[in-house]
């Protein structure tokens, strides 16, 4: 009888068939270390030595790095760090791209420098109209700066010009002058006519423009 209480798988801690609330009222329970310190709980039991050593294996034990997280090589963002989508750069406008949307009255001037139309464009001076320019239009803007080329230009002007400036006069001989003809003159003014390769105008000395063909 004697070895069949100690034989009881019900009281080995080692079975599968261990009976933990048999075992708390029996006597003939089998300690596997009957020399282990008597402690009130579990507690008592981690602030040992035993303990914090079991504690830090199962915590190594238990955590696994998973498959999905980021190297640690790798630097993180916190939300308000991640990096801000740019714009993308528009393309950069001048007269010539300008020139091409061109709506309103300033079409009709992109309609004569596209079919070659040659232009008429009246000049002004302090005081009122002082001649005009005639040739083929290459450029513009709103605010009627034209570039012509292949000008011919007539204005009045008076007879008696004023006198020049004092002072040393600069060299140009080096700078081709366009020739000047007078077409028509009175006592006091006359008309003058001369030919330019190439002329840029200012849009305050432009007055009206005029399309001969359009």
């Amino acid at each position: 009888m004697p070895n069949d209480k100690k034989s009881d798988k019900s009281l080995d801690l080692t079975s599968s068939q261990f009976d933990a609330y048999k075992a708390l009222y029996s006597r003939n329970v089998q300690l596997p270390c009957p020399n282990a310190p008597i402690l009130d709980n579990l507690t008592k039991f981690v602030e040992t030595d035993e303990g914090i050593i079991l504690k830090t294996f199962s915590k190594l034990k238990v955590q696994k790095p998973e498959k999905n997280e980021p190297s640690t090589s790798t630097k993180r963002f916190q939300p308000h760090q991640e990096p801000v989508p740019g714009k993308a750069k528009r393309a950069a406008k001048n007269v010539l791209t300008r020139m091409n949307t061109v709506k309103g009255p300033l079409a009709m001037l992109q309609t004569c420098m596209d079919k070659n139309i040659r232009i008429k464009v009246l000049t002004r001076n302090m005081s009122g109209i002082r001649g005009h320019c005639s040739g083929y239009l290459v450029a513009f803007d709103k605010h009627f700066n034209i570039a012509l080329q292949d000008v011919t230009e007539v204005w009045t002007r008076r007879k008696h010009i004023k006198s020049p400036a004092l002072g040393p006069a600069d060299d140009v001989d080096d700078i081709p002058q366009p020739r000047v003809r007078i077409r028509s003159s009175t006592s006091k003014t006359e008309e003058c006519e001369r030919f330019i390769p190439k002329l840029m105008m200012r849009g305050e000395h432009v007055a009206v423009v005029i399309a001969t063909d359009y």
